[in-house]
């Protein structure tokens, strides 16, 4: 959408702009591009005009950015090394299925993830070797499991047999490996394998911006390398700087390493990007229950709700912020929604054990727990930071489930983090 460049400039901390305009006519494209340096003065250093058939726009994505390397005579990937060699351009019609189905995976809501599964099915339905296409339905379910929208032993094992398909259809995609190492921290346990795997897809493509933000949130904060993961997290959203879900991440991870007013901040600014995307806003409503701000908690969650009804994080969220808000018997009206929930369609155990943990009641949120880990929920690989759980520490069985997760060598950094610029301290 068009933006006044200074603010690009400053928003987004580049000295180099590419604006340009697409125009479909039939089967013909028109492309304009050019090239400004917004450190001079919006100085227009190269632009150019195609005009192809819809068939040749990965041809043109490649003649565009050459020119742009040519014209500028730098290193423009700096430390992350040179882009990766493009493979085999799909079918257009493929790939805009994909993307459309990346679009609505984004969107980290129940009805946005059935829709991105749809778009993925239908470009592997058009090309059953298309790796990219399995790789994006494993990470749909992925996050069907991770948020809590179906069972996990539904949909687990369908994101890995999908993982692994992509895998053999292509062994140095980074978004293959990116989604094993998800599915091995959050579902399998298996850390160092995730790590493995995580490392793997960074390498093969350090400009992948979700490799990067699933090491971090995915691995290294469950895992309390809380420093670790704020440098990740710092690359990924260098790489995308406009991403919903990574600017949201950089507040989760201020949240869990007991940084709430920092993760205000991160959230607020995820909001200023779009103030619709509820994820933010459930966020945020947890971060001010760790405040104490109980009300304002309350309306946050509430809100997040009215854009996403129905989902079941969001209702545990809630419950939390009824307890904050000193309001505990509407805390066990929420309870008692989710168990109702539950016997129609599937409630992660550990969202009601925060709900039960939050007011107090330990064997209870134990009790949630326990169910939890028999189900492999996804939700549970981030107990041993999740500050609901810290009343819980101390108690056998809680330390039992951290052995049982593989968490008992987890780092506990506390690290202040610095959205602006870098570590201080």
């Amino acid at each position: 959408k068009p933006q006044d460049l200074g603010e690009i400039r400053e928003r987004l901390n580049v000295q180099t702009a590419l604006e340009g305009g697409v125009r479909k006519s039939g089967n013909r494209l028109r492309i304009t591009a050019q090239l400004v340096d917004l450190a001079e003065g919006h100085q227009l250093l190269w632009s150019e005009r195609y005009d192809r058939e819809i068939t040749d726009v990965f041809a043109i994505q490649d003649e565009i950015a050459g020119t742009i390397v040519e014209t500028l005579k730098v290193e423009l990937v700096g430390k992350l090394g040179p882009l990766p060699a493009r493979t085999t351009a799909p079918d257009f019609e493929i790939y805009n299925l994909y993307l459309q189905g990346r679009f609505h995976w984004n969107k980290r809501t129940g009805e946005g993830l059935a829709k991105s599964v749809t778009y993925f099915q239908q470009a592997i339905e058009r090309d059953p070797g298309y790796s990219r296409g399995y790789a994006g339905l494993a990470d749909a379910g992925l996050l069907l499991g991770v948020y809590g929208f179906a069972p996990p032993a539904e949909v687990m094992p369908k994101a890995r047999q999908a993982a692994l398909r992509a895998l053999a259809l292509d062994d140095r995609a980074a978004e293959v490996y990116t989604s094993l190492g998800c599915l091995e921290a959050v579902y399998d346990w298996f850390w160092g394998n995730a790590e493995r795997d995580f490392r793997r897809a960074i390498e093969l493509d350090p400009h992948y911006p979700t490799a990067h933000h699933w090491y971090a949130i995915n691995l290294l904060t469950p895992m309390g390398r809380f420093d670790e993961a704020f440098r990740e997290l710092k690359v990924a959203r260098e790489l995308d700087p406009l991403s919903l879900a990574i600017n949201a991440s950089l507040g989760l991870l201020c949240y869990y390493a007991r940084r709430p007013e920092e993760a205000v901040l991160a959230y607020r600014r995820t909001l200023e990007i779009d103030p619709r995307f509820a994820m933010a806003r459930v966020f945020l409503g947890q971060a001010y229950a760790a405040l104490g701000r109980g009300e304002e908690a309350v309306a946050e969650v509430e809100a997040a709700l009215e854009l996403s009804p129905g989902a079941a994080e969001m209702e545990a969220v809630l419950g939390q912020a009824y307890v904050a808000a000193g309001r505990p018997e509407e805390a066990r009206r929420v309870l008692a929604g989710l168990a109702l929930r539950g016997t129609e369609r599937y409630v992660s155990p550990a969202l009601v054990a925060s709900i039960h943990a939050a007011l107090g009641e330990r064997e209870a949120a134990l009790d949630g727990l326990e169910r939890a880990c028999e189900e492999r929920a996804a939700d549970l690989a981030w107990i041993g930071v999740r500050p609901v759980f810290d009343r819980l520490r101390g108690e056998p069985r809680f330390q039992a489930l951290i052995e049982r997760l593989g968490l008992t060598g987890r780092g506990t950094g506390t690290l202040v983090l610095d959205l602006d610029g870098g570590e201080r301290g």
